[in-house]
């Protein structure tokens, strides 16, 4: 009897974990392929939010702002979120907008697709060009339900990003704070900008002498993780001409810890703006 009831035990509790794990193969296929998939922005989407506004072109003591309106930039990039397993994709088109924001300040934001865009709020003097915070957002569909993320970082002290008479080699600290609206707490983004040297990049038939800075930050806090982008930007105006980056971000939910990795590069394909 014993022995039966053994394995009656056993084949119940075979029959419960093939049905879980029934269910959960359901409910990823239905996670991984019931979404709607992200598409480029448009540049009459991009253009909108520029309707109105105009931005300076005159610079402070060679430091100001690029002009207004919608830049074109290609490229290609990969978000994967470790769970819910989901991969999605940036690109190719990605455009960006220049619009004012405050005396001296602009924001720049970039949409690398319809889930996931990204801006900085920039500020020019005689001494240079700084950021004093950004945004980001992204958005995961999973069909019946979406996740929509808001990410604000503040600088209390500009982050300077280009300076007068900087040397290769040289670099200047950064710290932000930031909260996510999906997630809990306060995340800390602290290190290093560098300025590498200059390139020559050709941009629509012209080239560029093209600053090349990078940017390294560690992320501590409610989130923990890397992000390391090298810029290619006008030594002016601080428009990016090209970027290239690696993101890698862990955040607990519910003592599982879940993995973001974004990698990217995209290139400006025109200098003049829409």
């Amino acid at each position: 009897m014993k022995g039966r009831g053994h394995r009656r035990w056993l084949r119940t509790t075979l029959v419960v974990c093939a049905v879980l794990i029934a269910m959960v193969t359901a409910t990823a296929a239905w996670l991984l392929f019931t979404g709607e998939d992200p598409r480029p922005v448009t540049v009459d989407e991009a253009r909108q939010r520029t309707e109105g506004s105009t931005v300076s072109t005159s610079p402070t003591g060679g430091f100001g702002p690029p002009s207004g309106g919608v830049y074109l930039y290609r490229g290609t990039g990969t978000e994967d979120t470790s769970f819910p397993p989901l991969s999605e994709e940036q690109g190719p088109e990605m455009p960006a907008t220049v619009i004012p924001d405050g005396a001296g300040c602009w924001r720049f934001r970039i949409d690398y697709n319809s889930h996931h865009w990204q801006d900085w709020r920039y500020c020019a003097d005689e001494s240079g060009i700084s950021t004093t915070g950004g945004r980001s957002f992204a958005r995961r569909d999973f069909g019946s339900f979406t996740i929509d993320n808001t990410s604000t970082f503040a600088c209390e002290e500009p982050d300077v990003l280009l300076w007068a008479g900087m040397e290769v080699g040289e670099s200047r600290p950064g710290a932000c704070v930031g909260t996510s609206t999906a997630v809990d707490g306060s995340t800390t983004s602290a290190g290093s900008t560098t300025y590498v040297g200059d390139d020559d990049i050709e941009v629509d038939g012209r080239t560029i002498r093209a600053r090349h800075l990078r940017y390294d930050r560690t992320l501590t806090g409610a989130q923990e993780g890397t992000e390391r982008a090298d810029w290619w930007v006008d030594p002016s105006t601080m428009l990016l001409i090209r970027n290239e980056h690696d993101v890698s971000v862990d955040t607990e939910v519910g003592g599982l810890t879940v993995t973001y990795t974004e990698v990217a590069r995209y290139d400006l394909t025109s200098l003049t703006p829409k």
